[in-house]
């Protein structure tokens, strides 16, 4: 390899042989050498300085494209290679984290949309269907289906109790108009009576109110029969329809039966309260030859069952007060379920009456009626034998067709009198030949188990109707005097029907249906449920 350092020497060595060649040549004496042999060194040194010239420029020239050439194709691949597998795990790289980012974007997009959509589709569909039952009920039933509300409350100021309660009774009817209104009092609020009656009059702006009093009153919130008490019941709805009847004297259930069958008695309840002066037991039978058999339910007034002061009782319809005659209201355009508790556990087997007069019984099962009761009584224990006293009643058949009795199917009367020497007893009912006897004795606990399982019936027959209201009317001989607690009847129809606004009283007696047949009844408990039709 040819040193580039040597090459300004060789150059400075040609140019002194040149300048020596080129120098005058000396004459031919002055030679020391023959011309052949000079030209011959001067050609060889020529050739031979320029062959080395020659030679190491083409070698450097060679070598440096030779290098360049080399070093550039080693860099142009190197390059081309590190540029390739750079770019190519960047582009990797890239394109995984954007296949990565755009999928899950995608999916999460794409599932929210979905959901989005589910949901809002689901909701849409369960709305319109909500809307479109509840729409059609409402085209079905009115605009304002039957609304309801009960108040009570045991102030002793009688102004300020029925403030209260109906002003509880109130909340419970929002913006619809009142069609009736029920007002029941205890006889310590009989002195205001008049008065209080107006506040309800003013305030829900209807005459139709209706009430009387009682020994006790409840609402669906308690029973109160040991103290003051002021218990509201308001109702109302597009269908409903109140008629108003008010009548005094013997002929009370004719003038009632006129109005009721001239109104009509389809979807109909009458409910009436009966002066303690009023013969009920006549008013319902002559409501049924005028009207036919529309049900009635109600009861028959109560004062202060230790007193004696005048007047014994009061009842009211309207503005209209007194305590003579018979007041109540015709409710049409609702639906009704009854119910009667009597209170009675039945003990011996059921008889036949094979002679009777009237409400006098002489013989069961062609012996003295005096011989049928004492089998009976000879079935109870001695403890359950001590525990009759007064308690002793009589279950009469209301269907004579039917294999199987219970408790409901028994009208219970009370034993007003026993004759030993004829061997004859009476009841409070007239009884005819061939009708199916019973004798029942009244206990607490029995009173418990007869309004559990008519409770149960109510329900198992109609349910819990919607948006419904009840009144119910309870015996003054029932109640804490009989269970030794508070608020029995009340806590077993919420048990079984739930809560829902009603009122009572406590009365002489109640009026009542059993087996498709109005009565006057003693020791029950009468309860009616009523919804818009």
């Amino acid at each position: 390899m040819f040193d580039l350092r040597f090459f300004p020497s060789i150059l400075r060595i040609s140019e002194s042989a040149n300048q020596r060649i080129n120098e005058p040549r000396p004459s031919s004496q002055n030679r020391c050498v023959s011309p052949f042999v000079y030209s011959s060194i001067r050609l060889f040194v020529y050739s031979s300085i320029r062959l080395f010239v020659y030679s190491s420029i083409r070698l450097f020239v060679y070598s440096s494209i030779r290098l360049f050439v080399y070093s550039s194709i080693r860099l142009f691949v190197y390059s081309s290679i590190r540029l390739f597998v750079y770019s190519s795990i960047r582009l990797f790289v890239y394109s995984s984290i954007r296949l990565f980012v755009y999928s899950s974007i995608r999916l999460f997009v794409y599932s929210s949309i979905r959901l989005f959509v589910y949901s809002s589709i689901r909701l849409f569909v369960y709305s319109s269907i909500r809307l479109f039952v509840y729409s059609s009920i409402r085209a079905s039933y009115g605009e304002d289906m039957l609304r309801s509300g009960a108040g009570h409350s045991n102030d002793a100021d009688g102004m300020f109790a029925v403030e209260a309660a109906l002003s509880e009774a109130m909340k419970g009817l929002g913006e619809v108009a009142v069609d009736a209104a029920f007002l029941f009092l205890t006889y310590h609020h009989m002195g205001d009576a008049a008065a209080m009656v107006d506040v309800v009059i003013d305030r829900v702006e209807t005459e139709a109110v209706f009430g009387c009093s009682g020994m006790g009153v409840l609402t669906d919130a308690r029973e109160n029969d040991r103290e003051p008490g002021v218990a509201v019941l308001v109702l109302g709805g597009d269908h409903i329809e109140v008629t108003p009847l008010v009548a005094e004297g013997d002929d009370a259930g004719v003038i009632i039966g006129e109005r009721v069958a001239a109104q009509g008695t389809e979807d109909a309840l009458l409910v009436l309260m009966c002066g303690i002066y009023s013969n009920p037991a006549t008013c319902l039978e002559q409501i049924a030859e005028m009207a036919g058999d529309v049900p009635v339910v109600g009861g028959v007034a109560s004062g202060n069952p230790w007193g004696s002061a005048s007047p014994q009782t009061l009842q009211w319809c309207g503005r209209w007060i007194g305590e003579h005659g018979v007041v109540g209201a015709l409710l049409s355009g609702i639906q009704v379920a009854t119910g009667v508790a009597q209170g009675c556990q039945p003990f011996g087997q059921a008889y036949a009456i094979t002679k009777a007069e009237g409400n006098v019984i002489q013989q069961i099962a062609f012996g003295p009626a005096v011989d049928a009761l004492k089998e009976a009584i000879n079935t109870l224990s001695a403890e359950e034998k001590a525990d009759l006293r007064y308690n002793i009643f009589v279950g009469l058949a209301m269907d004579e067709y039917a294999i199987e009795r219970g408790r409901g199917d028994f009208l219970i009367r009370s034993l007003t009198h026993i004759d030993e020497q004829s061997g004859a007893i009476a009841v409070n009912e007239r009884v005819s030949v061939g009708q199916t006897i019973q004798f029942n004795r009244r206990t607490p606990q029995a009173g418990h188990e007869d309004m559990v399982e008519v409770m149960q019936a109510l329900r198992q027959s109609v349910g819990r109707p919607s948006n419904t209201c009840g009144l119910y009317f309870n015996c003054m001989g029932r109640g804490f005097g009989l269970y030794g607690q508070p608020d029995h009847d009340v806590l077993v129809i919420r048990k079984h029907l739930g809560a829902f606004p009603m009122a009572g009283f406590f009365g002489n007696s109640e009026l009542a249906p059993v087996g498709g047949r109005n009565f006057v009844h003693s020791y029950t408990g009468a309860l009616a449920l009523i919804w818009e039709a």
